[in-house]
């Protein structure tokens, strides 16, 4: 029986790390979609602001889900090919996210450092 325990572990831990990383993007794309929808009950222009918490919260369920799945994946033999799909996404959404609401290059940089890492870990899974 040839397992790649290595792979395994950097799994497991990276799972665990999106999951954590995913709870607190929820959190903080709800409290933005919510500051935006106070803004733009003031008649303010927030429709930027809104927009980018949709994002934020679209890729922080999907972070979340990835790590979920990334630790279960990480016990079971076999590819992790859903994992890389999902990293994939979420670095996409990030970006995405990151570009309409401006928050500077090094925003992105440190957005997208996490499932980068997860991305690798779930490539070496073997």
């Amino acid at each position: 029986m040839n397992e790649n325990v290595q792979g395994k572990t950097f799994l497991l831990v990276m799972g665990i790390l999106m999951i954590i990383s995913g709870a607190f993007s929820i959190i903080g794309a709800g409290c933005v979609v919510a500051g935006g929808a106070v803004l733009a009950a003031a008649y303010l222009d927030a429709g930027v602001l809104v927009v980018y918490g949709i994002f934020a919260f679209i890729a922080g369920a999907l972070t979340l889900v990835a790590g979920i799945i990334g630790c279960i994946k990480a016990g079971k033999p076999g590819k992790a090919t859903i994992c890389v799909i999902l990293a994939i996404i979420v670095i996409v959404l990030t970006i995405i996210s990151n570009i309409i609401y401006w928050s500077g290059a090094s925003s992105i940089l440190f957005g997208v450092a996490l499932p980068v890492v997860y991305l690798v870990a779930a490539i070496l899974k073997k």
